[in-house]
């Protein structure tokens, strides 16, 4: 049947017609559907910095005192910082300790670097950090004059 309607076409002329009305149609339709391109990937996240908030400024020997680490940054960013006091990650006894959530515990006597200075560091950008120093003071009791008649 194929033949025949091929040979009714040749001879009336539109053999050629026909075929090319065929390959504008296949071309015009893309010979199918194609998927979409996939969406381009979002821009990488970045750290813009890392600040401390310390609402004091200085701590008795023996307490503890809270930072809060603010880091801002563009994209899905990791806000996660690790600390450190004096340089040593988590400090140590003699200049004091701070937590993974930022909770300095000061040492029982006077550091010998005072004031202390509490840092955090950002965990995606270590490039990037804040930070803040603590004064660590002790309460001395100074006799001033003579009481009940002590000389």
């Amino acid at each position: 049947m194929f033949k025949t309607c091929l040979s009714r076409i040749r001879r009336s002329g539109l053999c050629f017609d026909a075929l090319g009305i065929l390959s504008l149609l296949l071309a015009g339709c893309g010979g199918g559907s194609s998927p979409a391109p996939p969406p381009p990937p979002p821009p990488p996240s970045t750290i813009t910095s890392v600040s401390i908030s310390a609402d004091s400024t200085s701590l008795r020997v023996g307490q503890q005192f809270h930072f809060a680490a603010v880091v801002q940054g563009t994209g899905n960013f990791n806000a996660s910082v690790t600390w450190s006091v004096n340089g040593i990650g988590g400090g140590d006894a003699i200049n004091g300790t701070v937590s993974s959530s930022g909770t300095y515990s000061a040492p029982a006597t006077l550091p010998p670097t005072n004031p202390v200075t509490v840092t955090a560091t950002s965990v995606q950008d270590p490039t990037k950090s804040g930070s803040a120093p603590l004064n660590i003071f002790t309460l001395a009791i100074r006799r001033v004059g003579h009481f009940n008649g002590e000389k």
